[in-house]
Order: structure tokens, then sequence, then C-alpha cells
């Protein structure tokens, strides 16, 4: 169901004016909580290398408002979601369908995210991202959108196979004020695990994401958010696992999100420039990532995916698929140059921690079942849109949804509303590891997933 899009398809007539605000609230647990994202890592937090957050931003078209809410969180469970919504509705009265919430995919923050593991931290997120939310609900003014693209490369790299999809794109919503035109929200989306900082780290950090954060912040003075992407399998390009060095890749996002920001300023206004040989001023052309003005009436909406469960596997299939993938890992060591060697090792490492492993062996059933899960949306006519997704999604699922999407700019972010694990594409089935050991739902699943987000793009065009 969609609302709010009757007129999408006018908006090349009817330009909207938005009300844009943002808010923020820390989140960060005390000391002492267990860290989530490795099950490798032994120890409990000892500290706080820098504090969790969620950042929010409402817009309001007039007649519809939607929020947009990033936490650094490892996930959003479905009691943080329900919880969050409800606080929402209650106190700003945004309906619960026009939420967004995603997390950056820290690994070094909380690991109890359930009312049954940690009620009171649950309860706890879900009021401080209403004071977030409250927050960029009565500030909002006046304002115009922008959507801009710019190249990034070496950053990170695919974690299954180096030659693999990775993410070469970020994209960037900039919400400037009308009445000065400074950027009073900034919204980064870009594929990449946060996993700078490994399993002996015990500080809380919300990783390279945060360091982004900060980056733009500093800059431009505006507000900003991470919305991870789809990075089932796409991991950071480290040199060293510190703090440092997170804040290192987190700038080199945030410096490229801050360009963004500063050549689209005045991007409605023309540019100007001395020409000396003719006595005047001339026009210049438009600065290269200025991007495009956003415009038609906001919408939000659901679309259902039913997913079916994979077939539960004995503990003799299980074995044999992990000895058939380090079979595989020291053929190619054995003709690999070091680097590759050494990722070769890593993966042997990972697939002989597997064996024991009670995920790995409890995902299935042996029975046939299906679930049935919301891909949920916002979007401003048909000029940009925003698809959430409740999993750990491979690159591949993004990017075919945005191959059928009748839509002028997409960004799909994963771990939004909910997560139902890892998703990965179709082709990786046939390769298994780590992700497709622990993934719940039967291949083709990535299929039904880019179908409903098609089809929700598909309601939204009208």
């Amino acid at each position: 169901m969609v609302h709010g899009a009757e007129s999408a398809r006018h908006l090349e007539v009817v330009p909207a004016q938005y009300r844009v605000g943002a808010g923020r609230a820390d989140i960060t647990p005390e000391v002492g909580v267990p860290l989530g994202g490795y099950g490798a890592r032994h120890g409990v937090s000892d500290r706080v290398a820098a504090p969790l957050c969620c950042t929010a931003f409402v817009f309001d078209d007039g007649s519809t408002r939607a929020c947009l809410v990033t936490c650094d969180l490892l996930y959003v469970t479905a009691d943080i979601v329900e919880a969050v919504r409800r606080e929402i509705s209650t106190r700003i009265g945004i309906p619960p369908g026009a939420v967004l919430l995603a997390a950056t995919h820290t690994h070094s923050g909380p690991a109890n995210l359930t009312r049954e593991a940690d009620g009171d931290y649950v309860q706890f997120v879900a009021k401080r991202v209403g004071d977030a939310v409250q927050v960029a609900s009565t500030t909002a003014e006046p304002a115009t959108v922008r959507i801009s693209t710019a190249e990034l490369r070496g950053i990170s790299l695919n974690r299954r196979d180096p030659a693999g999809p990775i993410e070469t794109s970020l994209r960037t919503i900039i919400a400037e004020a009308a009445a000065d035109r400074k950027a009073i929200g900034v919204l980064m989306n870009y594929a990449c695990h946060a996993t700078v900082l490994e399993a002996d780290n015990l500080a809380i950090s919300p990783d390279f994401p945060g360091a982004a954060v900060s980056f733009v912040e500093n800059a431009t003075g505006a507000t900003a958010g991470y919305l991870q992407g789809c990075c089932g399998a796409i991991n950071p390009v480290w040199i060293d696992h510190t703090t440092a060095e997170a804040t290192r890749i987190g700038s080199v996002l945030g410096s490229t999100a801050a360009r963004q920001v500063f050549d689209g300023v005045g991007v409605t206004l023309t540019r100007r420039s001395v020409n000396l040989s003719i006595g005047d001023d001339v026009d210049a052309p438009p600065a290269p990532l200025a991007g495009d003005l956003v415009s038609g009436p906001l919408w939000y909406g659901t679309q259902a995916a039913t997913l079916r469960r994979r077939a539960a596997r004995t503990v003799a299939e299980i074995d044999e698929e992990i000895s058939r993938a380090e079979r595989a890992v020291r053929a190619e060591t054995a003709k690999a140059a070091d680097g590759s060697a050494r990722l070769a090792a890593l993966h042997a490492e990972r697939y002989s921690a597997m064996t024991g492993s009670p995920h790995w062996r409890a995902n299935g059933s042996a029975d046939e079942v299906s679930d049935t899960v919301q891909i949920s949306g916002v979007g401003f006519g048909t000029s940009l849109a925003l698809i959430g997704l409740p999993a750990e999604p491979f690159l591949e699922i993004g990017e075919g949804i945005r191959h059928r999407a009748e839509v002028g700019h997409l960004l799909v972010c994963g771990y939004t509303n909910g997560m139902i694990g890892y998703v990965p594409s179709r082709q990786a089935f046939d390769h298994d590891g780590y992700e497709v050991g622990m993934a719940r739902y039967e291949p083709g699943t990535a299929e039904r997933i880019v179908d409903a987000g098609a089809e929700l793009l598909r309601k939204a065009a009208g």
C-alpha cells in the first residue's frame, strides 16, 4: 500500500515545497554490555571510544510527513521497530508506515537488542529516537532537497571474491534551508560493512560511519546521517583495526559527501565568473557534483514479500559443505600469491569455526515454512525514492531493484525496519560460504525481494 502518491506522475508540473528538520539523541549503552557482530569476541565492552547516536530527519510536503532515522546499531530488531514506531506515532503523530528505521551495522555496538535479552535498552532506544524525531519535527523549516551521486572507490572489497561486485557510488541526500541555502541535513548512502574494528575490540564505537558523519558535520554545519546499503558481502579495506583507521576511512567517505554539499550550494542560481578577454562576467558550467533537485509529493508505503525457509540440513550435510569449501580453499592457496593465500587462509579459518556454530545448524526448517516480510519505501514523487530492506542483503539485490525502478534516483538501504538475516544472491548459493550458511531462506529469495521493491515503486509512480 502506498500513501500520498496520487500526484506523483505530475511532478514535472507541480513541484513540491518541503519542510525539513533534523534531530539527534544519544543511545550509547552502559559500559559492560556485551558487544554484537563477532562470534569470536570474548569479553564485554570496557570503554566508549565514541558515542552511539540515533539521527532523525523529518520531511513534510504540507499533506504528508515521513521520517528517516539511522541508528548506530548492529541491526534493528522487530521489538525495536515496534517500540520506536509506537513512540513516534504517539508523540509526533507520524504514522508507523511513514517511518524508516535503519541501522548502520556497526559491529561495536550492543548485542542484546530484543525485549527478551534487554527490554530496558529497547525502551531506552525507543524513547531516545522519539526525542530525536521530536526535535526534527519542531525545527523543520522550508527547504530544497537535492540528490547527488559521486564515485567512491578504494575503501571496500568483496569479501567472498576480491574481483566480485562492490559499491562504487556514494549517494547523498542534501536538504538546504530555503532562507539562506545552508545545509540542514545530509544523508549518505553507501554499502560497506562497519567492521574496521575487529573482534578484539571491546570499545563501544560507531566505527567508520560515525567518523563519516562527524566529518560532514564539522565541514558543513549540517546534521548528518549514514544509511547502510546492501553490504552483505562487502567489507572495508583497512590498514589496521584501530579507531584511527576507522576515522581515516570515514573521513574519505565524509569528505566526498562534503564536496557534494558544497558543489550544490545555490544549485538553482546562475553561477558566474570573470572573463578578462571580453571584460565581463560569463555564465559558469554547473559544478560536477551539484546533483539534481528533488520534487514531487511525498509518499510512503510497504510491499509484502513471501519468503520460503530453507529445508533443514543434517549435521553430515553441513560438515560436507564445510569440508568441500576447505578443500577448495586449500587448492586455491596452493597456487595463490601471498595476498590471495592469506585471504584463502582466513576463509578456511572461518569455515572451520562454523562447524560447531549453533546459528549455522539452526537455520532451516524441517517443514515447509513461509514468512511474510514488508519492504518499506519513502519517496518524493518519481524523482527520488528510498527502499528499506529488513535484511542483510547482497549488493545485487539493490542493483536489481534499481534496474527496474521507475524513479529518477534510488537509495536502497539494508538493516531497515527489521532483520531476517543474510539474503545472498542466487549465484552465491552455488559457492557455499559464511553468508550462504547463515541464510534462513532458500535460493530465489533475492528475486522475491527485488520483485517486491520494484512493485512498491511501480505503485508509487501511479
